[in-house]
């Protein structure tokens, strides 16, 4: 189970648990995702900073490291995208930009959709690409509605992410597979 979490690989993954996982509106969390390229630049990060290294330096460490991790996990859409866009946060406070998430995913949609159109058709890729978009477009909606209640920002914070990741993959789950889980919403 922990090796499908941290790689997307579920062939060895018993099949019952699997479908329990689904069930449960939770099979998301053993498919890679931007999260475990979040973790694996957290880890990278703080070992670099303990050694003083900074700036463009960083980068080229932790690049290639990320393209390693991305062929540990077969290259999954979501992970090339999530590789791509933490390569653009990296390198924009070095170029003297602010960050944009639109103009990221767009940027990382581009060059998938350059190399490899096919992707456009790929249902692990619209869900990535959903999402992420879901969290730029419709977390600040949510967060809004959410901001006149006293709750744990982090709290909010956790629970905007959700639903925004939620309702924006809605259409391509009712799509595909024909319904949509709302114990997911809870899980």
């Amino acid at each position: 189970m922990i090796y499908s979490a941290m790689f997307g690989d579920k062939a060895e993954l018993n099949h019952s648990l699997y479908g329990a996982y689904k069930g449960a509106g939770l099979a998301h969390l053993l498919a890679v995702s931007g999260l475990h390229v979040g973790l694996v630049i957290a880890i990278i990060y703080w070992i670099l900073k303990k050694l003083k290294v900074n700036g463009w330096l960083r980068i080229l460490i932790v690049a290639p490291i990320l393209i390693i991790y991305a062929y540990m996990c077969g290259f999954s859409y979501s992970i090339i995208r999530a590789s791509i866009m933490a390569i653009v946060l990296m390198i924009a406070p070095l170029m003297f930009s602010e960050y944009d998430l639109l103009s990221s995913i767009c940027f990382a949609g581009s060059l998938i959709l350059l190399v490899e159109p096919i992707a456009l058709f790929d249902l692990s890729a619209q869900l990535s690409f959903g999402c992420v978009f879901g969290i730029a477009m419709i977390y600040p909606v949510f967060k809004q509605l959410f901001a006149k209640i006293h709750i744990n920002n982090k709290i909010v914070d956790s629970l905007c992410i959700s639903l925004s990741t939620i309702v924006s993959t809605m259409v391509f789950m009712a799509y595909y597979f024909g319904s949509i889980q709302p114990i997911g919403l809870l899980s």
